[in-house]
């Protein structure tokens, strides 16, 4: 009876201690998934490895690299992050930046996406370079092939350039789609952007396709662009389609507010390509708000404002685009 008490009391003393330890681990468990879900309240860069850096503008790029191509996610906590680097986001890799601000101190890309990678959330501001900035705040290089199989999302993003860029002939872009050919063919398809707030580039979208060397045009088409408010840009949308381009054709812009800088009499959308489609509402223009140019042909723009578009504010070189306005004045009605 007595060896049987003893094994007992072992095996009472075993459960006990076997319970405890569960119990520890499931409390780390538990702790590791909240840390991973409240991101605002942590003070280092993570990734999706479990690994962490001190909140330095040096370490974003380390994070990004840690993940190597497996890919994964960046968790930046709130805080500000001078970049005098291009930030490459590197494919399959997300960044999560809400609640931090980069801040822009060298004329340099601000960050450079790859194909599969994604952006959200956070603020890019440009304006610590000063009026001479002439990168952009989101770059993508249609060398790397974007399409509907290696695409890029951004969304909830607000970016900002200089108090003044607007007023000078380099001022940078807000995002840029570079899709120039030089000795590589260059393409950029079905890249999503979505809530965006762009104000005071020169730029505030710009898309750009063609040829200037030995490979084939390049073409920037079908590319999304939803729900943005531009303001205080010289151009809030600019298309370009170069000679030898392919096309930059087919994208979308929907849901987007322009709001002009008043003593700019120029365009806020410009549009050089075909089978694009613009719904909007442009407000407070005093110059010309659509400008197709000889090279725009088949395009689609429905003003969601109530405000009339007047016969110099609609310019239309090219052919079969139309318009749709609450109050129009002498256009084709869609």
């Amino acid at each position: 009876m007595k060896k049987v008490r003893l094994r007992t009391k072992f095996e009472v003393i075993g459960t006990i201690f076997l319970l405890i330890i569960l119990t520890v681990a499931s409390v780390i468990s538990i702790t590791r998934t909240i840390s991973n879900t409240q991101d605002n309240v942590v003070t280092f860069i993570r990734n999706s490895k479990g690994n962490y850096w001190d909140a330095t503008s040096s370490n974003i790029q380390v994070a990004i690299n840690d993940l190597s191509s497996q890919g994964g996610t960046v968790w930046l906590p709130a805080s500000t992050y001078t970049i005098t680097n291009t930030i490459e986001i590197k494919p399959n890799v997300a960044l999560e930046a809400y609640g931090a601000k980069l801040v822009v101190n060298a004329n340099v890309n601000a960050i450079q996406m790859r194909p599969y990678s994604k952006l959200v959330g956070g603020v890019i501001d440009t304006s610590g370079y000063g009026v001479n900035y002439n990168k952009a705040a989101i770059y993508l290089d249609g060398a790397d092939q974007f399409n509907t199989f290696k695409t890029v999302t951004v969304h909830d993003v607000q970016i900002k350039g200089s108090p003044s860029g607007w007023d000078y002939a380099n001022a940078g872009s807000g995002i840029r789609i570079n899709c120039i050919s030089d000795t590589t063919i260059k393409n950029c398809y079905s890249a999503h952007f979505h809530n965006i707030w762009i104000m005071n580039f020169k730029y505030g979208v710009y898309l750009e396709s063609g040829k200037s060397g030995s490979a084939a045009g390049g073409a920037c088409c079908g590319n999304i662009f939803d729900v943005f408010t531009f303001h205080n840009c010289k151009y809030a949308i600019y298309l370009s389609k170069l000679a030898g381009s392919t096309g930059t054709d087919g994208n979308i812009f929907s849901n987007y507010m322009i709001q002009p800088y008043a003593s700019w009499k120029i365009e806020d959308v410009h549009i050089e390509g075909d089978y694009n489609i613009f719904y909007g509402f442009v407000f407070d223009a005093d110059g010309v708000i659509y400008h197709l140019l000889s090279n725009a042909n088949n395009n689609r723009i429905i003003e969601g404002g109530a405000m009339t578009i007047e016969s110099s504010q609609y310019v239309d070189d090219g052919t079969n685009n139309a318009v749709m306005t609450n109050s129009l004045k002498g256009f084709n009605i869609i």
